[in-house]
């Protein structure tokens, strides 16, 4: 999935924050990355849910939490 298309589906989750999506990448058919945005006082965070560690992470950027999603999905690199 390019950066721009991961941008693209986190700007998504933003727009709809008031309705709990929650967006699941699968990788390896064994592990899964979790993805839904949370918002506090009109600021948009990030958080990211790996299986396999079970590791949160909140990212209050949208560049930044897409190049972690990226990196995560195409690298299988933990958060």
């Amino acid at each position: 999935m390019t950066f721009e298309r991961l941008k693209s589906l986190l700007s998504d989750l933003c727009y709809y924050h008031n309705v709990n999506i929650t967006h699941t990448f699968t990788i390896n058919k064994t592990q899964s990355l979790k993805v839904r945005c949370l918002t506090f006082n009109s600021q948009h965070t990030f958080e990211l849910v790996c299986s396999n560690c079970g590791k949160v992470e909140l990212i209050n950027d949208i560049d930044v939490a897409a190049k972690a999603i990226q990196k995560i999905i195409t690298k299988n690199t933990p958060i």
